[in-house]
């Protein structure tokens, strides 16, 4: 079945009209749940329970760095474009997909390789479709793994019932068949070597763990009397929020969700609220400071470029779907 019998109009649409009302509806039942939450706790409560370990601020600083770093790895080398690419455009990139849309900053990443390797569209769009697929399938792996080592060293029903185990095991289950879909149809959908795409995956493996192991490190500095088990648990909920797909901020997903998980792996309620909002606070400091001063300066400066970036990014987004689902029906 040709893609083009999907409407590809319909399907641009879609994805620049509902998606983001979908978005924004979704992050303001969250605030609204968040505040309420925030305030049943008490506000004070959650002030004197902020980290003042600086080794906390320090971790979430590098967690920060982590992902855009392993992005310049691979696309540098799936690319072959040197110094021309630097860490502001992965930076950008991740800005893109934690504020914003799922993929969008790999829309972006599209738009930006299209202004400076033109000609070589086909190219840019499978190194970005399968490095976003090979990165979710290592998450997905992680995840997995973490998910059964928790549920074979603890008894599940002391804290998990048997209709939330259930729920994780269909999220994974569910998140798993986008990957198992792409090694099955793998020569179909691309036209990368074997050995790019093994080595693209090992850096997002090791990226992934390195990420999470931080953000347990990070956690434990925040809840120095936290069991290790508690925040592994705590880092389970995290992975699995991150797999739920078209989120803008799965922060602040995790961050709603883990005020309902805190007493049950024998977490302070106030201690996980506050040491996620300053982890959240910190994210979006770097954020500004990194990536959301310099875009204003560059949109004041160039108007006109602004709005030529934005309609490629749109262009973007449909494009990397569009060639995924043709490829794959």
């Amino acid at each position: 079945m040709p893609f083009r019998a999907l409407n590809y109009p319909v399907v641009e649409r879609f994805w620049r009209i509902v998606l983001p009302a979908m978005r924004w509806a979704v992050a303001l039942a969250l605030l609204a749940y968040i505040a309420m939450t925030l305030r049943s706790l008490g506000w004070s409560a959650i002030w004197q329970a902020l980290p003042s370990r600086w080794a906390f601020y320090a971790i979430v600083a590098l967690i920060f760095l982590v992902q855009p770093l392993a992005d310049l790895m691979i696309y540098r080398r799936l690319w072959r474009i040197g110094p021309v690419m630097g860490p502001t455009v992965m930076l950008r990139k991740r800005f893109f997909n934690a504020t914003i849309l799922d993929y969008s900053g790999e829309a972006w990443l599209f738009a930006w390789a299209r202004r400076h390797m033109p000609g070589r569209e086909a190219l840019i769009l499978h190194t970005i479709k399968d490095s976003a697929l090979l990165s979710a399938s290592a998450s997905l792996l992680v995840t997995i793994l973490l998910i059964a080592g928790l549920l074979a060293a603890v008894p599940v029903n002391i804290i998990l019932s048997s209709r939330e185990i259930e729920v994780f095991i269909f999220l994974a289950l569910g998140t798993a068949i986008p990957v198992l879909a792409y090694g099955i149809a793998r020569k179909r959908m691309t036209s990368i070597s074997t050995s790019a795409l093994v080595l693209v995956f090992t850096i997002h493996l090791i990226r992934s763990i390195l990420n999470n192991g931080l953000a347990v490190l990070a956690w434990s500095q925040g809840l120095p009397g936290a069991s290790l088990l508690s925040l592994l648990e705590l880092l389970a909920l995290r992975l699995v929020v991150s797999r739920v797909p078209f989120l803008g901020n799965k922060d602040l997903v995790f961050l709603g969700t883990g005020f309902g998980l805190a007493a049950a792996i024998d977490l302070p309620e106030a201690g996980v609220a506050a040491v996620l909002l300053a982890a959240m606070a910190v994210d979006q400091f770097l954020n500004l400071v990194c990536v959301g001063l310099p875009l204003l300066v560059e949109m004041l400066r160039d108007p006109a470029r602004r709005r030529l970036a934005s309609r490629e990014t749109d262009k973007g987004q449909t494009a990397l779907i569009s060639d995924a689902v043709s490829k794959s029906i």
